[in-house]
């Protein structure tokens, strides 16, 4: 019997996406130029940045080789056709793909990223109109180095750019094709810049390899320089677009608006509080997390890819982190090709042991008694309202490591 059954499923097995295969191709491809663990992860944001039309900062020292890493994507991606063509000296189509890089300082003017404006236009017309071709607003793919060096006026013209995806051109609002920016910075930015920076969705911080990771240093040491000429771009700009009208159809479970609730309570729990506009937008980058998975449906290793956005400073990094815990362990374990879940229990008790996971996590790292008390009391009236034995004991565990963390802070 268990036999025909598994026959049955193989047969029933879809066939695999040959866009998302495209993708994990192109995803895998990177890889081989990627050292370290945030090189990888830098690619994670990137992807995930291009398939939710997104945006990424990167915060970290000089030579990382973030730019690099941006160059692969955006040469496999097939978003860069303008700019060989530029460099090879050949005749160029305006309507080719293209990707703006420019680096930013204290001096930088709006004309760095949008181009100047015409004066005969002005002159014999009276508008004001910029030539913006090859400049950002030209762009499907863009990155801007030392982004929070420039000047707050300068950073305020790219927030309609980025969220709108428009500019203004002689009095009227003209749409533009950027898809991601991508940007890098060696500093956070001041508050007064934080309507810039909270339109950069996906964030993270890199670093120079480990000192004492004989291993990895060598492997950066030996690894080849990513040649364009070596690697046909992966995708088309016309697949991308198909592919961005199918991670829309990714559908989400009610249960993830419930999951995306108790991360905020915890959050605000801890006094880490963030924009509206951040917890509507983290919906897309799930959708695309599940995509890239090869799954029509947002499940619990998505989750996981929260950690690049639910936090502003570092200092609010560890909380994300502890709140997100329970779900690192289903993204490992499918990356691994294992089980998917949270936990082992039947669906009808998987909610409410994954809320209260969330409220275990965010009271442990809090070592507030107020919050603790409260875990205790929602962990219990959780454990109450079980009915499989696994999820009883999980409670039952989270339960007397709450008792005993709430006593050692009265003591």
């Amino acid at each position: 019997m268990p036999k025909k059954s598994t026959t049955k499923e193989a047969k029933a097995e879809p066939a695999v996406n040959p866009f998302v295969e495209k993708f994990v191709r192109l995803r895998d491809t990177a890889l081989k130029f990627a050292v370290g663990d945030d090189q990888e992860r830098l690619v994670e944001l990137l992807i995930l940045a291009i398939l939710s039309r997104e945006h990424g900062v990167v915060v970290g020292p000089p030579g990382c080789n973030k730019t690099g890493m941006i160059d692969v994507v955006a040469h496999l991606l097939g978003c860069n056709v303008r700019n060989r063509a530029m460099a090879a000296g050949e005749e160029v189509n305006p309507d080719d793909p293209y990707t703006f890089y420019v680096t930013l300082d204290k001096y930088s003017e709006p004309e760095s990223l949008f181009g100047p404006f015409d004066p005969r236009e002005l002159k014999q017309n009276g508008r004001w109109v910029r030539n913006l071709e090859n400049t950002l607003a030209d762009a499907h793919v863009a990155f801007i180095g030392e982004v929070f060096s420039a000047n707050g006026a300068t950073l305020r013209s790219l927030v309609r750019a980025l969220n709108e995806r428009q500019v203004e051109q002689g009095g009227v609002r003209k749409n533009i094709p950027l898809v991601s920016l991508f940007a890098d910075t060696n500093h956070y930015p001041h508050q007064h810049l934080d309507a810039v920076y909270d339109r950069f969705l996906l964030r993270m911080e890199a670093g120079y390899l480990p000192s004492n990771d004989r291993k990895v240093f060598q492997s950066m040491l030996k690894v080849d320089k990513f040649e364009a000429k070596d690697h046909a771009p992966i995708l088309s700009l016309s697949e991308l677009e198909t592919i961005h009208g199918e991670v829309d159809k990714v559908k989400v479970p009610k249960d993830t608006y419930s999951v995306i609730f108790d991360l905020r309570t915890g959050l605000l729990g801890q006094e880490v509080t963030l924009s509206d506009r951040r917890w509507k937008r983290c919906i897309q980058v799930l959708k695309a997390a599940a995509y890239l998975r090869g799954r029509d449906t947002v499940s619990d290793p998505d989750y996981y890819v929260l950690r690049h956005i639910l936090w502003s400073d570092p200092d609010m990094r560890h909380h994300t982190d502890s709140l997100l815990a329970p779900y690192k362990f289903a993204y490992d374990a499918e990356a691994a090709g294992g089980s998917a879940s949270t936990s082992d229990a039947p669906s009808g008790d998987s909610d409410s042991l994954r809320s209260a996971e969330l409220v275990f996590q965010n009271a442990i790292s809090s070592k507030n008694p107020g919050v603790l008390l409260r875990a205790v009391v929602t962990v219990q009236d959780t454990l109450n309202d079980a009915s499989d034995e696994a999820t009883k004991n999980k409670l039952m565990e989270m339960s007397n490591k709450l008792t005993e963390a709430l006593a050692s802070v009265q003591q």
